[in-house]
């Protein structure tokens, strides 16, 4: 039996994701908590005018081959804050309520302080099947 779940119910999920996502981190380590992503396992970060030009999550659209998906801002000039290796992006909501939202993995990058960083667009998506 063919089931899927309709784009309106994933453009929800997509857009709080939009809406939220207010900063981006480079962790050493996989974060499971917004202190770890921000604050224990961060090397580099960047926020809205200090990196990238906000919205750091674009409006959901197609994903090929179904369901939906959003792009990621360009990270550019961001500062690098520790020193180590970067295996993880971490996206997350730094207002009064504060969450981890996303965590990807990246190709592992070597990072110094007094240096900065970028990030090209990605995409996250999410199957309707």
């Amino acid at each position: 039996m063919a089931a899927h779940i309709e784009n309106a119910v994933l453009d929800q999920a997509l857009t709080y994701l939009g809406t939220n996502a207010l900063r981006v981190d480079l962790c050493g380590t996989e974060p499971t908590t917004y202190t770890e992503a921000t604050s224990s396992f961060t090397f580099a970060n960047a926020t809205g005018g200090a990196g990238f030009t906000a919205p750091l999550v674009a409006a959901p659209a197609n994903k090929a081959p179904n369901g939906r998906q959003v792009s990621t801002a360009v990270v550019a000039a961001a500062a690098i804050t520790g020193t180590g290796t970067a295996n993880w992006v971490a996206i997350s909501k730094n207002t009064a309520t504060t969450a981890l939202l996303v965590v990807l993995s990246m190709t592992a990058q070597a990072l110094t302080p007094g240096n900065t960083w970028g990030m090209a667009s990605s995409t996250i998506g999410i199957p309707n099947q």
